[in-house]
């Protein structure tokens, strides 16, 4: 009886590590997750070129909160 109990726990081990070897060998989400890396990396250069321009160019908001203002005709906008 206990060696049908360790015949059927090593079929199983067998077929987990199975299992594990080949969803660790699947290549079906790796383009996807390259994808996420470059828009990733393109999202944080331009949050970095805005800093960077915001902070070089003096009046640069102000500018564009009176280009918003204007646009919009929104009496009560304000920045």
């Amino acid at each position: 009886m206990i060696q049908v109990i360790a015949l059927f726990m090593t079929q199983a081990l067998d077929q987990a590590a199975g299992q594990i070897r080949s969803f660790l060998q699947r290549e079906d989400g790796q383009d996807a997750f390259e994808y996420m890396l470059i828009v990733g990396g393109v999202s944080v250069t331009v949050v970095a070129a805005v800093v960077l321009l915001a902070t070089q160019v003096p009046g640069i908001t102000s500018m564009t909160c009176a280009a918003i203002a204007g646009i919009t005709a929104y009496a009560s906008f304000s920045c």
